[in-house]
């Protein structure tokens, strides 16, 4: 997993939006720079930071919501929306991730007495499989491999239409450089 980038300009002195800008910028930055992660849905471990990401953003958001100037209210609810999406999104492809390594794993053990191996002077051979658990784990594992590559697509896509929104360009503009504060 990635770590975030450190906040060295956090002041005790410093005002709450001031602190704000400088958490929001850097935890936006570590979000966009793992959004080519999109562009490829075998990048699994980049798909899973760019969720940390997201979810770092958003609780970031959430916690300064209630210090935003008022002309940055609209984007800051804009991209608290998007990070909320992109999170759903992203843990669903996650959850795809960790879950199909061990269905095949199961499926390994289901099918394992049709391999030959009688070492043991233990029976083997087709009849010793539970077929209809084998079928149902193939299934399931087809099932999953859709739903994450509908995900994926859905995150993707999602992506393209925030870009094409300006949502996270808006939000970059608002605390990037700091004069909002």
């Amino acid at each position: 997993m990635a770590k975030p980038r450190p906040l060295p300009k956090l002041g005790a002195h410093a005002g709450v939006w001031t602190n704000a800008v400088e958490v929001i910028s850097t935890r936006l930055r570590d979000l966009l720079d793992l959004s080519p992660c999109l562009q490829d849905a075998s990048r699994v471990e980049q798909l899973h930071d760019m969720r940390i990401a997201a979810r770092r953003l958003r609780y970031s958001l959430e916690m300064f919501v209630d210090v935003v100037p008022t002309h940055l209210e609209c984007i800051v609810t804009g991209a608290l929306s998007a990070c909320k999406e992109l999170q759903e999104l992203l843990g669903a492809i996650h959850d795809a991730d960790v879950l199909m390594p061990q269905l095949v794993e199961q499926l390994h053990r289901e099918s394992e007495p049709a391999l030959g191996n009688d070492q043991n002077a233990a029976p083997f051979g087709v009849h010793f499989i539970n077929w209809d658990a084998c079928t149902g784990l193939i299934s399931t594992c087809k099932d999953i491999m859709l739903e994450r590559d509908n995900a994926f697509e859905s995150a993707s896509e999602m992506w393209r239409q925030h870009a094409e929104s300006g949502v996270f360009a808006a939000l970059t503009e608002a605390v990037g450089d700091g004069k909002s504060a």
